[in-house]
Parts: C-alpha cells; sequence; structure tokens
C-alpha cells in the first residue's frame, strides 16, 4: 500500500520540497497521532452544503464523511472539510463532476476504516501529507495546491503569486476555526478540537525544527503528552494560528505590527493621509507601538 506522492508535483521551491521531505520522513517514522486527529469524525464538522447538495455530491463521490448508523447524519472529519471546501472551489471553476472526483481521488483514498493495517501503522492519505505541511508553516508560509487536468495531477506550491485557480489549503484551515473576526468559528461539538490541534501543531514543529507558537506551555503539555490541551491554552494562545504570513499581509496592508506575543497585525492607514512611502520589508514591519503611533499621527498632519 503506497503512501508516496505518486500524483502531487511539488514545486521546485527548495522550502516546500524539503518540507515535504520532513513530513513524510515524520510519518514514514510511525508519527501518526496528528494524522488520526484530523480524520477523526467525533467533531462533526460542518458545511455550508444543504442536505440536497450534500446527497448529490456524496453519491456523485465528490464528497465523503461517514454515517454511523443508516439513518444517522453525515459527519465530516477535519480532513473531510477541507476536502468539501476544494470540491466546491473546482466547482466554482466549472470543473466537471468527474474531474473533482479525480482530485478527490488523488488526495483521499482511503476509507477511515480501512486505514490501519496489520503492522499497527495507518495509512496516510496525500491531503494528509499537504494538511501537515500547511499546519507546520502557519502563520510563515501558506501552502496552495492547483489541479491540472490536462497532466492528471495535483501541484503544491508556496503562495507566493496566488491566481484565481489556486486553492489555499492554509487559509481554508484559518477559515473553517475562525470568523472574519477573528474568533472560534466552531460549536460546543467541534471546539475541543482546536486546542488538541494547537498542541500537535507545536508537536511538529518541535519535531521539524520549527519555532513554536506556544512554546511555555508546550514544555508543560510536552510532559503530560498533551492531555487536556484545552485546560492550559487561552483564547490568546489559540488565536496565532490565525494569522497571515508576512508576504500575505504586506500586499495588502501599509504597516504590520509585530507583537510581544509574536503576532503579526496588518494595519493599513492610507485613508489617514498621504500614502505610505514604505517599500521595503524593514520599513514595513514594526515591532514597537510608539513607532506605529508615529506613523499614525505623521499621517494626519
Amino acid at each position: 500500500m503506497s503512501n508516496k506522492l505518486q500524483d502531487i508535483k511539488i514545486s521546485k521551491q527548495d522550502e516546500l520540497h524539503e518540507l515535504h521531505l520532513a513530513i513524510e520522513t515524520y510519518m514514514a517514522n510511525g508519527n501518526f497521532k496528528f494524522s488520526v486527529l484530523l480524520n477523526l469524525h467525533a467533531y462533526e464538522f460542518k458545511t455550508k452544503l444543504s442536505a440536497k447538495q450534500l446527497n448529490y455530491y456524496t453519491a456523485s463521490g465528490i464528497i465523503g464523511g461517514v454515517r454511523l448508523t443508516s439513518q444517522g447524519k453525515r459527519r465530516f472529519s477535519f480532513i473531510d472539510r477541507i476536502i468539501v471546501d476544494l470540491m466546491m472551489h473546482l466547482k466554482a471553476l466549472n470543473y466537471s463532476d468527474n474531474d473533482a472526483k479525480r482530485a478527490k481521488e488523488i488526495l483521499q483514498k482511503f476509507d477511515y476504516t480501512n486505514r490501519y493495517q496489520d503492522d499497527g501503522k495507518i495509512a496516510y492519505d496525500q491531503i494528509d501529507i499537504l494538511v501537515l505541511m500547511a499546519a507546520a508553516t502557519l502563520g510563515k508560509k501558506d501552502i496552495v495546491i492547483t489541479w491540472n487536468k490536462e497532466n492528471d495531477n495535483l501541484q503544491a506550491f508556496v503562495n507566493t503569486n496566488p491566481i484565481e485557480e489556486s486553492f489555499n489549503i492554509s487559509k481554508t484551515i484559518r477559515d473553517i476555526l475562525f470568523d472574519n473576526d477573528g474568533k472560534l468559528n466552531l460549536d460546543k461539538k467541534s471546539e475541543p478540537f482546536i486546542y488538541d490541534f494547537f498542541y500537535r501543531v507545536d508537536e511538529l514543529r518541535e519535531t521539524l525544527n520549527f519555532d513554536q507558537l506556544c512554546p511555555e506551555k508546550y514544555v508543560i503539555l510536552k510532559e503530560i503528552k498533551g492531555s487536556n490541551a484545552s485546560s492550559y491554552y487561552e483564547l490568546n494562545d489559540i488565536s496565532r494560528l490565525n494569522i497571515e504570513p508576512f508576504d500575505v499581509l504586506e500586499k495588502k496592508y501599509n504597516y504590520i505590527y509585530l507583537n510581544h506575543s509574536n503576532s503579526l497585525f496588518g494595519i493599513n492607514i492610507n485613508y489617514l493621509g498621504e500614502v505610505s512611502k514604505a517599500h521595503s520589508n524593514d520599513e514595513k514591519l514594526i515591532n514597537e507601538l510608539e513607532f506605529l503611533l508615529d506613523k499614525i499621527r505623521n499621517s494626519l498632519k
């Protein structure tokens, strides 16, 4: 049972290629807990589709999910929820049902019931690898994919120059977890997921030698193997998952403020006065609040 990304073409970008190899090694070494969390149906992630749409796209093989009973409602894991958004993205681009189904087959080959193998390991899907890549780089880089119908493959790359056809996995993760106001976008059944997800992100980042989102609390949780993470993480901690990368923010805002918790906030002050003269990253990135206030005061003159 092969787990290689044979139908995913990884961009030549060195950072992405190295990350892909590192995540594959991470999974090959038996680190499956993050993948298992992403595929659990206990949290019941909701979609924006009507019951009629769900029935149609399920019958067409475009989306998955499970029913625990023959009459029960369909439940979606976090991975399923991302797949649903990708399928609707492809449909919005006027791809046929067969095209969307083929893209899903490339990304998600295994039914959750037959992922566990005789050797105790699990068969992981290509979408698992891509979501782990996106989780590892949240707030740093956005991972996007495009569907190449002619070559029958999907291409993954870092989102440096977004195009309409690309599907942003990192942004989709943020949109599932948070609303437009930065508040949790989860109900009582799905909210517990985000605390375990946050811990697994920092655990993965430690393995990859990346900076962690909340290193001070990860040290504590690591001793108890991440149990009862919701008792340790606060909303201010969790909100670090919702930070857009610098290269995305700099295209939208005059200045980007880096606060004491290493969170980035885009600030647009064009309407206050003259257009900002800032051009370089050094001029745009501000980590002193008083300096930012000076910029705003000057724009009011």
